[in-house]
């Protein structure tokens, strides 16, 4: 090879073929973007797992977790379901997104969950009083644990629990020298007055199935009445208007009718009404020959547990919700009122003095096997409901 044709390759062929080998091809346009979507939730009782839905596609994202989803360009709506009644988003939910190709997109849901009071029972006990006064108290499903929750000088009477396990109402006599509603949080924080009444008697409370209103009942008009009133201590309503005495509501769990106990039949027997008071319906009848009293819906709705006065004598029963099947559940000469189903609606726990001093009893709903104390103390303890969020 002559000289000429060596100075040729080395100068000009060369650098060619190495450019060529160093060049790359042009990347492809992007054709979709990236949805980051994030969720971060605190408190108690935390979700497990949530659905994320964008798109047409439903995504399951669990808690405080991060899940990305790739989409074409354009602009979408995010939403966060299967959220938990005790929890709940503070952020936009749901929440339009803009996805652009080529770039992720972030958005974050931000869930707060408060504490849920799951298979517990709550009662009424002077058992740390000086002077009879009672407090609130919580303990397990086979009674034990008891704890103190209220410390008022004055008497708190009926605690529920909401449906959502996250609150408690009761009555109280606390700083107003009268009765009135109060609610606080399962956590005891968040305590606020409902009712400003001047009441002279209290029982039962019943939270309506999606925990906005409360029934129960007052005398602050003279005549013993039931009353609705939402949570945030507004639209106080009387249900009754009559002048018999009405007492011991209960919301059935779909919402549609009240359960009260009342004298207008001229002996104390059980009703229901619409949740507005119209629609009186009469349940039992006089072979109740002094009372059917303080009446609890089963939680699917179908029966009703109540205390009944037959044969000389105070038990509990349960019925059918139209007032058939009626069926003896306990057989005590005590006094053996304010019966309350479990979550699962298997067991019933009821008020009894059959030891000498009122306690708390537990019964299977069928009324099979020996009904068992729940509570064994020297003090009153009574008003005992069961959390409406089994375990």
């Amino acid at each position: 090879m002559n000289l000429f044709l060596r100075i040729f390759l080395a100068v000009v062929i060369v650098p060619f073929l190495t450019f060529c080998n160093n060049s790359t091809s042009p990347s492809p346009e992007p054709t979709s973007g990236t949805l980051k979507v994030i969720t971060a939730t605190g408190g108690e009782d935390l979700d497990a797992e949530y659905t994320v839905t964008v798109d047409g596609q439903s995504l399951t994202v669990s808690s405080n977790d991060t899940i990305r989803v790739d989409l074409s360009k354009g602009t979408y709506s995010t939403e966060l379901s299967d959220i938990n009644a005790n929890c709940e988003s503070s952020s936009n939910n749901p929440d339009n997104v803009i996805i652009t190709l080529g770039d992720t997109t972030e958005t974050k849901f931000d869930i707060d969950c408060k504490k849920m009071i799951r298979n517990k029972i709550v009662f009424s006990s002077d058992r740390m009083s000086n002077d009879n006064d009672r407090d609130i108290f919580i303990m397990n499903a086979d009674g034990a644990n008891p704890t103190r929750l209220t410390t008022s000088t004055y008497t708190d009477e009926f605690p529920t629990i909401s449906n959502d396990g996250t609150q408690i109402a009761f009555h109280s006599y606390r700083n107003t020298g009268s009765y009135n509603v109060y609610i606080m949080d399962a956590d005891q924080t968040n305590l606020r007055k409902v009712t400003n009444i001047e009441s002279h008697v209290y029982g039962a409370i019943s939270f309506s199935p999606d925990d906005s209103k409360l029934v129960f009942k007052s005398n602050h008009e003279g005549d013993m009445e039931i009353y609705s009133i939402n949570v945030d201590g507004s639209g106080l309503t009387n249900l009754t208007n009559h002048p018999a005495i009405d007492e011991s509501p209960e919301w059935s769990p779909n919402g549609n009718r009240i359960l009260f106990e009342s004298y207008r039949s001229g002996e104390k027997q059980l009703h229901t009404m619409n949740p507005d008071g119209t629609g009186v319906k009469q349940l039992t009848t006089t072979s109740f020959t002094e009372a059917a009293e303080t009446p609890s819906w089963s939680p699917d709705g179908e029966k009703i547990a109540f205390s009944g006065y037959r044969n000389g004598q105070q038990d509990i029963y349960t019925m059918n919700k139209d007032g058939a099947g009626i069926t003896q559940i306990t057989n005590n000469p005590g006094l053996n009122i304010n019966p309350a189903w479990s979550a699962d609606g298997t067991e019933i726990i009821f008020t009894t003095d059959r030891d000498g001093q009122a306690e708390i009893y537990k019964v299977n709903a069928g009324g099979s096997g020996i009904p068992t104390n729940m509570t064994a103390s020297q003090a009153a303890d009574v008003s005992a409901n069961w959390s409406p969020v089994g375990s």
